[in-house]
């Protein structure tokens, strides 16, 4: 049972690491990638488990990386965008919530996903968003959402509007989903790394030889 003072949410769900872009603009697939040594798609699958998912799934292709043991599960409607993972994720979680975080965001820290489990329930989700010239940007994967968003999404794939702010502040509006402002402190935890040069500009400095 989970402590109910403590900073896990008092429900299971399932971490689900949105991992099936093709990588384009990285020029190598981001999930092989390492960060601090270690490769994005373990680094990310240890976030999860540490935030508390009851199991994680890597939306996307298996690799020949990966254990065998690792569950890989392909979007149900390829090259669609991460709509499309997310909602492949809430199909394969079968009426659990679904914790979503992007492959390519690695300086999210459990702390960080943990954040949004006070103001979350097992009906209302919560997607993190900053503020901007008056308007709400969200950032849709690094997110809590509940089995009830997905009829949402899979209508969004059927008329083709893969947008993924355009789908969660439709999910605000029909009270499935609140948005939570985040931090300062804690923006960079946001960070995508899309390019090598995103990925070089994370890495820790490399320690000065004193001679």
């Amino acid at each position: 049972m989970v402590d109910q003072n403590s900073d896990f949410p008092p429900f299971a769900f399932v971490g689900a690491i949105i991992g099936g872009g093709a990588s384009r603009r990285m020029g190598a697939d981001k999930a092989l990638l390492l960060h601090e040594g270690e490769p994005m798609w373990q680094r990310q699958r240890a976030t999860l488990h540490a935030a508390g998912a009851e199991r994680t799934i890597l939306i996307g292709p298996a690799r020949a990386d990966f254990p065998p043991e690792f569950p890989c599960v392909p979007d149900d409607e390829p090259n669609r965008g991460p709509l499309a993972g997310l909602a492949t994720a809430l199909r394969v979680a079968a009426g659990r919530p679904v914790l979503a975080l992007a492959i390519d965001m690695p300086l999210m820290d459990p702390a960080g996903l943990r954040s949004l489990f006070p103001v979350a329930t097992t009906c209302c989700g919560v997607v993190p968003f900053v503020r901007e010239g008056g308007r709400e940007f969200f950032e849709p994967l690094a997110a809590l959402y509940p089995a009830a968003v997905a009829p949402l999404a899979a209508a969004r794939l059927a008329r083709q509007d893969w947008s993924m702010q355009a789908f969660v502040r439709e999910c605000v509006e029909s009270g499935l989903v609140r948005g939570l402002e985040i931090a300062p402190a804690r923006r960079r935890q946001y960070r995508n790394v899309n390019t090598p040069q995103d990925l070089a500009q994370i890495q820790p400095a490399a320690p000065v030889a004193i001679t």
